[in-house]
């Protein structure tokens, strides 16, 4: 998530994933960008995906075998793969930089393009970058469709891939171009796996809605986000909402936020330490011992 030159919340497929973990924790990330808040002092997050080189050679290995494949764009045959570069750094805030991406990406769709490396979609709001977007032809006539390709250092599909395939097919769309009905993930040991569009696509989308409502609470908003607002899912236990957990001595610390006993103590009023400590009367639902 970034801010663009004219102060526009850009996201992509990780921040749909992030808000899926904890709501609280990606509001006050966004209050970060602006300016609501300090910066956070979070360590790294471990989630987060080893061997990003790798990944890089694992692209470069997939482009290879399409460039031998294919061989290299030719616009006046309509034939090859297409390369779609990745802007510099210092550009990647730039509203007019994105659109002619993505004005690039479009037009060599409509060429034809039997692959497009880098692919990239902006709507406004949301940037993806396709690793491959490869043609499927057929000899019954209708209009070109593209699968979506994506390459991930994993031993195995994780959700932020599949969203991220899920956003291509749905720009695709958007763009007024066909998808394939599978999506495509190759994964660390060069094994790839295949998804139906029909099944990622809702997910997709009531994730984006649901990120879109956070995005504009916070950007109507004039500090930052509170802890308690039930407007934001909050997990309880990342390294965002930790010390807001233990600051208030919250209930959740004895059994945890997922636990049923932590919602019925809840239920019960008891929702700090203080307060069960205090308590006299049994809690509907559990025992003396829970």
């Amino acid at each position: 998530m970034f801010l663009l030159d004219d102060g526009t919340v850009v996201h992509g497929a990780a921040d749909l994933t992030a808000a899926a973990r904890c709501e609280y924790a990606l509001a006050r990330v966004l209050d970060v960008l602006l300016g609501w808040t300090d910066p956070l002092e979070l360590p790294a997050d471990a989630t987060e995906e080893p061997g990003t080189d790798l990944g890089g050679d694992l692209e470069a290995l997939a482009l290879a075998d399409h460039l031998d494949r294919y061989g290299r764009w030719r616009s006046r045959t309509g034939h090859g793969v297409a390369q779609i570069l990745t802007p510099a750094p210092e550009d990647m805030t730039s509203r007019n930089v994105l659109e002619a991406k993505h004005t690039e990406t479009v037009a060599v769709l409509h060429a034809g393009a039997d692959v497009v490396h880098g692919a990239t979609f902006f709507d406004g709001a949301f940037l993806g970058r396709a690793d491959f977007l490869v043609r499927r032809r057929s000899t019954v006539q209708g209009p070109a469709r593209y699968a979506p390709h994506d390459t991930r250092m994993s031993r195995h599909a994780k959700v932020v891939a599949l969203l991220q395939l899920a956003a291509h097919a749905d720009q695709l769309l958007t763009a007024g171009f066909h998808h394939a009905e599978d999506v495509h993930l190759v994964l660390g040991d060069l094994s790839t796996t295949h998804h139906r569009v029909a099944d990622l696509l809702p997910l997709y989308r009531a994730r984006r809605r649901r990120l879109a409502d956070l995005v504009r609470s916070r950007t109507d908003a004039q500090g930052p986000a509170a802890w308690g607002d039930a407007r934001y899912r909050a997990c309880g236990t990342c390294a965002v909402c930790r010390p807001e957990v233990e600051l208030r001595g919250e209930v959740l610390l004895v059994h945890g936020p997922h636990d049923p006993r932590t919602a019925r103590l809840r239920a019960a009023g008891l929702t700090t330490l203080e307060l069960l400590a205090a308590a006299d009367d049994p809690v509907p639902g559990l025992e003396p011992a829970d």
